[in-house]
């Protein structure tokens, strides 16, 4: 069962067939910009691991029959015959199936009858085997042969998650977004209008989506040749903040791998990609050896880069966490997209040069919404459905099918608002001691934080960062990669010079495209 979304004093459980285990249950009110499950049926789950069609087509049915690994046994003609040998000295009893010849009562007749007209050797205890009943054994029931195939398709583990339960979720992540709701305002019109354009222009086509579904069902296809495990897609695809050409992020987790270290599944992986799948991959496939091993590849039917990971819970959390405040309000996802693009245009979003993640922009969009601006536009997630989103839930079981029970009171426009991010981030935000949090929907102090992070040994190091963005799952420094001071003077440089652009100056013809 599926845990949906539902009020603080009770949850709703969905069954698999999409039905509700409570007749009372209350139906949950969709936002103006509707749910991903709104006019649609979420398609049944393969229960076999089989491909979909539109996979097959895209990548030919690479698996064929599977192998037959069960040997036949050699006709019993071919070996010698042994149905008159009697092991001599034979100290092994089986009362149950055998009849005794050395009962006292048993004649001398009957004694040699038994033995062949041998005279069995003292101290023995010579018995005959009692023949088999022919009605009994009309009556033994074989195995199918599919239960000696490897691995028996009788025995194997569902798809879950399921790529085709994922469909709707595409469906609606490349859904336009409808005129009529779209919030306008004397101010900033220019803007809002570019960030429309900036969103329409990088939302990703539903085919585009069904590539990237088609690609996940193949690959899982093939690693289910070997092992049961279950396959996710994670980030940007279907957190919906993603673009047009972002890159796939694959996460697996292997049954009854627990004993192999995550090398030793990438190599796996590797290995059966090779096998089944090289003529899809340019290039070859890459494993980093990082502190988090992944394997990196281009697969070239879609023109996809894929990053392969394994046993990443809170990756696949903060997806699902993510999914849902892009469902919250329309204004969420085009506004994650402009300001990810004024990043990207002024080098400030690659953590590896010690400024911020797309991931860590997003943090920072979403705790703005939340706290930086009132009425908040988006509520917190964690606070009211506690039972949901919390760091335990059972990544098996997270339903992307329902929609939040909340509606701003906020009227700005996304214009309006994006001002406002550069003005929360030039002068409100204390970055010296304040944390954005949106597991809590606050700041909280970067006192306490490192307290906790000491407390459960969590590398308290991490909050002598310059940028302290909570993790919402593992409650770690999102941000702790902007921990050289030059480049954190220039992210807040670049912040201060956007906001005194804006600053006073309403609308005069100013659009994303020369912030």
């Amino acid at each position: 069962m599926k845990r949906s979304l539902s009020d603080k004093e009770s949850v709703i459980f969905v069954e698999d067939d999409g039905s509700s285990s409570s007749k009372n249950a209350k139906k949950i009110k969709a936002s103006n910009s509707g749910g991903p499950s709104s006019g649609h049926k979420l398609s049944p789950g393969s229960s076999n691991g089989g491909t979909s069609s539109s996979s097959k087509q895209r990548y030919g049915n690479l698996g064929g029959k599977a192998k037959e690994w069960s040997k036949q046994f050699r006709n019993t003609d071919e070996r010698p015959d042994t149905s008159n040998a009697i092991p001599e000295n034979s100290k092994r009893k089986r009362d149950d199936d055998v009849i005794s010849i050395s009962s006292t009562d048993s004649s001398d007749e009957d004694k040699e009858a038994a033995t062949g007209g041998r005279t069995p050797e003292p101290g023995t205890n010579n018995k005959r085997r009692r023949p088999p009943d022919p009605a009994a054994q009309e009556h033994v029931v074989l195995p199918d042969p599919q239960v000696f195939s490897h691995p028996s398709q009788q025995f194997r583990m569902g798809l879950n998650p399921d790529p085709a339960d994922f469909r709707p979720v595409a469906d609606f992540l490349s859904r336009p977004i409808p005129e009529h709701i779209i919030h306008t305002e004397n101010n900033w019109k220019s803007l809002t209008k570019s960030v429309m354009e900036e969103f329409c222009r990088s939302q990703p086509t539903y085919e585009a989506m069904l590539k990237k579904i088609d690609l996940w069902t193949e690959i899982y296809r093939i690693i289910r040749l070997e092992y049961d495990c279950g396959l996710f897609i994670f980030g940007s695809t279907f957190n919906g903040f993603g673009g047009r050409d972002s890159d796939v992020d694959m996460c697996l987790f292997m049954d009854r791998g627990q004993f192999l270290q995550p090398k030793q599944k990438l190599d796996t992986v590797r290995r059966l990609l090779r096998q089944h799948f090289s003529r899809f991959i340019r290039g070859g496939i890459l494993l980093v050896p990082a502190k988090v091993p992944i394997l990196k590849f281009k697969e070239t039917v879609a023109n996809i880069d894929v990053d392969f990971s394994v046993d990443n819970h809170t990756s696949i959390r903060n997806t699902h966490l993510l999914f849902y405040y892009s469902l919250v309000d329309y204004r969420v996802r085009p506004l994650v997209i402009a300001v990810k693009r004024w990043a990207k245009r002024h080098n400030l979003n690659d953590a590896s040069s010690q400024t911020i993640s797309s991931y860590g922009w997003t943090l920072m969009v979403i705790h703005y919404l939340q706290f930086g601006v009132q009425p908040q536009v988006v509520p917190c997630l964690h606070e009211m459905y506690p039972n949901i989103f919390h760091s335990e839930s059972n990544i098996f079981n997270l339903d992307y099918s329902d929609t939040p029970n909340f509606e701003s009171k906020n009227t700005k426009s996304l214009g309006s608002l994006l001002v406002g991010f550069f003005g929360y981030y030039s002068n409100r935000f204390r970055y010296s001691r304040d944390v954005a949090s949106i597991r809590t929907g606050i700041t909280l102090s970067k006192d306490s934080c490192e307290s906790y992070a000491r407390k459960y040994n969590l590398s308290p190091g991490q909050w002598r960062a310059h940028l302290l963005l909570e993790e919402p799952f593992d409650r770690t420094n999102a941000a702790r990669a902007v921990c050289n001071e030059s480049q954190f003077e220039r992210i807040r440089s670049v912040l201060r010079t956007t906001w005194n652009h804006l600053r006073g100056k309403q609308d005069t013809k100013i659009t994303l495209y020369n912030l």
